[in-house]
C-alpha cells in the first residue's frame, strides 16, 4: 500500500500528486483529469476534503472547503457565464449566509437552506427595485419591504411568494392598504 507522498498516472490519463496513507489519497495533493480539469487541496480517505481548489473542465471554480468529497463550509463557486455564489455550503448544497450575483446584475445576500433562499435576505434587481425581508422554499414569505426604483414602496406580509397585508406608499405620496391580497384605498 502507498504511504507517504507519490504520484500515479492512470491508464485513462488521469494524474495524482501527493500524499498517500494506507493505499489512499490523504493531505495534499494534485487530481489532474485528461479533459483539463484539475483539483488541488486536501484528500482524506481518497475524497476531496478540507481546502480545495477545482476547476472544471467547462470553466467553473470552486474554491473553498470540503468535508467527504462534497462542498462543505465557506466556499466560492463561479460558474462559466460569470455567475457567482460565496457563502456557505453543507453537503453540495447552498446553505447558510451568503451572495449570489446573476448575470443580469441582480444581487442577493441573505440566508439559503438546500440551495433555496430561505430567512432573512436582500434582493437588489437590476431595474433598482430592492426586497429585504423573509424567505422561504425560495419565495417571498413573512414580513418584507419592496421598494421600487420611482420611491414607491410595499411594506407588509407575504406568503409563498404573494402579498397578503400590509401597506403600499405610492410615490406621489398616496397610501393604500393591501388585506388579504387586495389593494383597498
Amino acid at each position: 500500500l502507498y504511504h507517504g507522498q507519490g504520484n500515479h498516472t492512470f491508464s485513462n490519463g488521469d494524474t495524482y500528486i501527493g500524499g498517500y496513507k494506507d493505499g489512499l489519497y490523504h493531505g495534499q495533493g494534485t487530481y489532474t483529469f485528461p479533459d483539463g480539469e484539475i483539483y488541488i487541496g486536501g484528500f482524506k480517505n481518497d475524497l476531496y476534503h478540507g481546502q480545495g481548489n477545482h476547476t472544471f473542465a467547462n470553466g467553473e471554480t470552486y474554491i473553498g472547503g470540503y468535508k467527504h468529497g462534497l462542498y462543505h463550509g465557506q466556499g466560492t463557486y463561479t460558474f462559466p457565464d460569470g455567475e457567482t455564489y460565496t457563502g456557505r455550503f453543507k453537503n453540495d448544497l447552498y446553505d447558510g449566509q451568503g451572495t449570489f450575483t446573476y448575470l443580469n446584475g441582480e444581487t442577493y445576500t441573505g440566508r439559503f437552506k438546500n440551495d433555496l433562499r430561505h430567512g432573512q435576505g436582500t434582493s437588489i434587481f437590476a431595474n433598482g427595485d430592492i426586497y429585504t425581508g423573509g424567505y422561504k422554499d425560495g419565495l417571498y414569505h413573512g414580513q418584507g419591504t419592496m421598494t421600487l426604483k420611482d420611491g414607491s414602496k410595499y411594506i407588509g406580509s407575504y406568503e409563498n411568494g404573494d402579498t397578503t397585508d400590509g401597506i403600499i406608499y405610492e410615490a406621489n405620496g398616496n397610501k393604500l392598504s393591501v388585506i388579504d391580497g387586495e389593494i383597498k384605498n
